[in-house]
């Protein structure tokens, strides 16, 4: 729901996930209160104490305020948009730890990898790409597995996968949503990449800074 962001979603097991719409830095504060209330009597104490100051001063309660962000998934027009949806790209984000390697592989992380370096030919990956249907996330949506062989078909035996995470139209975040969440599924599909078209001959290197 891009035309919803910043969306911020709270799920607490064995309850309704709660879902916050246009969330502005200063409701962040106000969403960690509500889903997160401070443990021990002088910490909640304290809590109340400014809460009834900022209603006095703001003359709204910050519950209220709260509410006119809130996004009920059961909405119809919400439910008919968000239901019917696959993760794919995005599968698990929002659930996984983006930075912990081991909750990727316990997650089938680097099985299609694997796979890749099982089969030992290109050509018979492109293919396989291209029978799949896969294609790009940009409006063009152009056929993934055909940029790939006209890659491969590539007479120079140098070259280079390079992850383009530039985001072309304004307020749009698909690429820094699987950047941020899902940087392990880049970079092995990256590294397929490169097997496919034939880039793989040299060392990888990952900078993390």
């Amino acid at each position: 729901m891009c035309h919803q962001t910043p969306l911020v979603e709270v799920i607490h097991p064995g309850r309704p996930a709660v879902l916050y719409a246009k969330v502005t830095s200063d409701q962040a504060q106000a969403i960690v209160r509500k889903h997160f209330p401070p443990k021990g009597f002088f910490r909640r104490l304290s809590l109340a104490t400014a809460q009834t100051v900022d209603r006095l001063i703001g003359g709204q309660p910050e519950s209220s305020q709260l509410h006119r962000y809130g996004i009920d998934v059961r909405d119809k027009p919400v439910g008919d948009f968000l239901d019917p949806q696959l993760r794919l790209a995005t599968q698990f984000c929002g659930h996984l730890n983006p930075l912990d390697i081991d909750e990727y592989l316990a997650h089938d992380g680097f099985v299609a990898l694997r796979k890749a370096i099982a089969m030992n030919d290109g050509s018979a990956l492109v293919e396989q790409i291209k029978q799949s249907g896969l294609r790009g996330r940009g409006g063009a949506g152009f056929p993934t597995g055909l940029k790939w062989e006209r890659a491969r078909a590539a007479i120079d035996p140098l070259k280079y996968i390079i992850c383009n995470g530039d985001e072309g139209d304004p307020g749009a975040f698909m690429d820094r949503m699987i950047l941020e969440s899902y940087p392990f599924r880049v970079i092995e599909g990256m590294i397929v990449a490169a097997i496919a078209v034939g880039a793989h001959r040299g060392i990888f290197y990952i900078r993390h800074e």
